[in-house]
């Protein structure tokens, strides 16, 4: 176990080493398609790939998620999805002080539903956590006792939802 926890802490150093080296980013063609609007902490590696941080209820970083320019999304190796989120939230506030806690799939989904639900209720301190899979929206919700899980449109996603425990 100690050599398995030595491999991790060496992973977050990986991770937090690749992270740094990525630049800002205002036009990509997955942000194009997707019409996203509201861009928080998205950066480009150094192959154009949009890049999205992965934290644990620890805040430690787990992973990395990249999207390539026609949407397809990989985890970075070693990457930690179960339990892992990436929090959009108003700056200078903590996710202990939201009134409103979203949980939903994809960075796109996430960056839009914070940009509408936030100017809805701009009094509101509202988070949504994106959850990175379908997998992995029940076990965010639970872990961070979230108030609503929005989940895609498709099969895989309706199947998810259809298998957590009714709440």
């Amino acid at each position: 176990q100690v050599e398995r926890a030595e491999q991790l802490a060496e992973l977050r150093r990986q991770y937090k080493s690749i992270f740094s080296n990525t630049r800002g980013v205002s036009e990509h063609p997955y942000i194009i398609k997707k019409k996203i609007e509201h861009l928080v902490g998205v950066r480009l590696d150094w192959q154009n790939r949009l890049t999205i941080p992965m934290y644990n209820q620890y805040r430690e970083l787990v992973g990395l998620q990249k999207i390539l320019d026609d949407g397809t999304k990989r985890f970075g190796f070693g990457s930690q999805p179960s339990g892992a989120v990436y929090p959009i939230i108003a700056s200078g506030v903590k996710l202990g002080q939201c009134s409103l806690i979203i949980v939903v799939e994809g960075y796109a989904s996430g960056s839009s539903l914070y940009k509408f639900i936030s100017a809805m209720y701009p009094d509101e301190n509202v988070c949504v956590l994106v959850a990175f899979s379908a997998a992995n929206l029940y076990p965010v919700y639970e872990l961070y006792r979230a108030h609503v899980i929005c989940c895609d449109n498709d099969e895989t996603s309706i199947r998810a939802a259809r298998s957590a425990p009714k709440f």
